[in-house]
């Protein structure tokens, strides 16, 4: 057989025959081997005895005693997060002249910084002398100023007897 030789690559001068298969003798289909199916295997039974009864009782007991002090614990913990103070955040100021100033509240201080409207109820933010805001909800005390209630417009604010409404602007 002669090659003729292209560049790099051979090609072969006999021509190539292909055959075709006979469509008429039937294709033997391969079969796959199973597994053989399991055995049967009878169950087991176990009987306890009155000791291991207890043994179960026992630590079911135990596993639902310490569940209860973990809630109980959990409860605690939200109950004291709940009622939440801000420190008190007044500054001390210094000064010669002590007898013409008269010592500002901190119901004067707080300035409104706005309401935001959530899933959970509203939420109303105040700033003491200019500081950043602070997130309030009705019942927070800032600086000893209690929030009475909040509405889209305002906050009510109240320190001892003394009551102030806070809105934007004013």
């Amino acid at each position: 057989m002669a090659v003729p030789l292209l560049g790099y690559l051979y090609y072969p001068t006999l021509a190539v025959t292909t055959t075709t298969p006979d469509t008429s003798a039937p294709i033997p289909k391969p079969t796959a081997s199973l597994p053989p199916p399991p055995n049967v295997v009878p169950p087991v039974e176990i009987a306890l005895d009155a000791n291991a009864a207890e043994i179960i009782t026992k630590t079911h007991q135990l596993t639902m005693a310490k569940l209860d002090k973990a809630l109980r614990e959990a409860q605690d913990k939200k109950a004291s997060q709940t009622s939440y103070q801000v420190p008190d955040l007044l500054p001390t100021v210094l000064s010669d002249n002590t007898e013409n100033q008269a010592p500002q509240t901190a119901l004067s201080r707080l300035h409104y910084r706005g309401v935001i409207q959530t899933p959970t109820g509203r939420h109303g933010y105040l700033s003491l002398d200019n500081h950043p805001p602070i997130r309030v909800t009705t019942g927070s005390i800032v600086a000893g100023v209690k929030v009475v209630s909040i509405s889209d417009t305002h906050i009510k604010l109240r320190q001892g007897k003394q009551t102030r409404t806070l809105t934007q602007g004013g």
